[in-house]
């Protein structure tokens, strides 16, 4: 407080007793205000804070290596949780320093119906160690040149580039939070309560374009997940997305439409629905529905582009 730093101003002070933490060799990994009371929490490490990246795998020999060599100058620690790979995903991790673990859910005779990412993922995270981690896809590059770790956050979002376009994506926060992946098919962090700030300079590539029978993959997980929980508005847009991606747009249609009548998850999500219910009509054939859709799209939110072009 404003009196106990008049007082004893090299025991109370803030900055004084962070000075002195650090001549120490200790690095503040943790620091909470209390407002209007003039004091804080802090947490102190011996040492740098650290940072693991985590990863699941299966069959990745191609894009594997070039993703670990841009994010191995970064971190400490590299986990890669294999789900059954056939190929050279293991030895190829393991030569380039990664720890590399098998999955006690899935393997090579995983059937795509019970594949779960978000399990797959919440397995993987169990074996980091760091302080910190950030979570990559095989098929993502990282491009940074620090992290920046501050201790008034818990989480951060990265930029992801993916094609022609880019957002930003929850991938880094601190371990042992109970921050944890929900999702069989595009897998989210569940980090409800953390103090989330965005990483500055430090942004992913995701390669574009689908490998070999994704969509088929994608497309069968959703499905089971849809009929065990049919309310989930979340999987029926991704559901309605990825029917449309396998080429089977009457089926994308009516999910498109389920997902607008339950009134969505998120603006953005309700906008993209209305605009490819209209591709959809449109591979169909059926030029008035597919002009019809535009209109609706537009008339939902004109600031988007897509519908006008």
């Amino acid at each position: 407080t404003e009196g106990h730093t008049l007082i004893h101003p090299s025991i109370f002070g803030h900055k004084s007793l962070q000075y002195a933490a650090e001549k120490a060799g200790f690095a503040m990994i943790w620091r909470e205000d209390m407002n209007n009371y003039g004091q804080s929490s802090w947490i102190f490490k011996k040492g740098k804070p650290t940072i693991s990246c985590f990863m699941i795998v299966k069959n990745e020999e191609g894009d594997l290596r070039e993703c670990l060599q841009s994010i191995r100058p970064h971190v400490d620690e590299m986990i890669v949780l294999d789900t059954g790979s056939t190929d050279k995903t293991r030895e190829i991790a393991k030569a380039e320093g990664a720890k590399v673990f098998d999955s006690r859910y899935f393997n090579a005779d995983t059937q795509y119906q019970e594949f779960d990412f978000s399990k797959a993922r919440n397995e993987s995270i169990k074996y980091a160690t760091g302080d910190w981690l950030i979570w990559m896809d095989a098929d993502d590059r990282l491009e940074t040149i620090k992290f920046n770790l501050s201790p008034d956050w818990d989480a951060y979002y990265a930029r992801i580039k993916y094609g022609n376009t880019s957002y930003n994506q929850a991938r880094i926060f601190r371990n042992n939070w109970g921050v944890h992946f929900k999702g069989a098919v595009h897998e989210y962090p569940v980090i409800d309560g953390l103090r989330l700030g965005i990483m500055l300079g430090c942004t992913v590539n995701h390669k574009s374009g689908n490998k070999e029978g994704r969509t088929d993959r994608n497309l069968t997980i959703l499905q089971g997940e849809y009929e065990r929980d049919p309310t989930n508005k979340r999987t029926i847009f991704y559901l309605a997305n990825a029917s449309r991606e396998a080429g089977k747009y009457a089926e994308a249609v009516t999910y498109y439409e389920e997902y607008i009548n339950s009134g969505g998850n998120f603006h953005d999500e309700l906008v993209l629905a209305y605009y490819y219910k209209g591709l959809s009509y449109y591979c169909l054939r059926q030029y008035d529905k597919s002009l019809n859709a535009l209109h609706q799209t537009m008339a939902f939110d004109d600031r988007w582009a897509e519908p006008y072009s």
